[in-house]
């Protein structure tokens, strides 16, 4: 597990910035995904049930 005040955010269109910790709550960490943990989430969206790898992931401060 990383230094949770080392923040960085990545937007949509590739454009990279520091961030403040509280800026990160709620947030996944960067990750790579296999097709079926993608499909997985896919299904777990459509059908509005929260996936538990993306809750694991998203940025907490403790």
């Amino acid at each position: 597990m990383g230094n949770f005040r080392d923040c960085t955010i990545f937007d949509t269109v590739g454009n990279v910035r520091n961030a403040e910790p509280q800026e990160c709550v709620g947030l996944e960490q960067l990750a790579v995904w296999e097709q079926p943990a993608v499909e997985k989430r896919l299904l777990d969206t459509f059908m509005g049930r929260p996936n538990d790898t993306a809750e694991l992931l998203k940025v907490r401060l403790r």
